[in-house]
């Protein structure tokens, strides 16, 4: 039968049960937020790279010219 201790029990179990998906969300968003980073970092260096690359291309042509 439900008695108030089982029942408080059952809201403690479900209260961890809460918890512990709570702390897995936290840790699933923290991982997705250094993927973030480290894309945005990528990006960086990607965009970088393209313009020593153009200026390269563009000192090319003076020489060329």
């Amino acid at each position: 039968a439900n008695t108030p201790s089982s029942q408080q029990d059952d809201i403690a179990q479900k209260i961890n049960a809460v918890r512990s998906t709570a702390g897995q969300v936290a840790t699933a968003v923290d991982k997705s937020n250094q993927e973030v980073e480290k894309g945005l970092s990528l990006a960086a260096k990607t965009q970088t790279a393209l313009s020593e690359i153009r200026a390269a291309m563009a000192d090319l042509e003076k020489l060329d010219g």
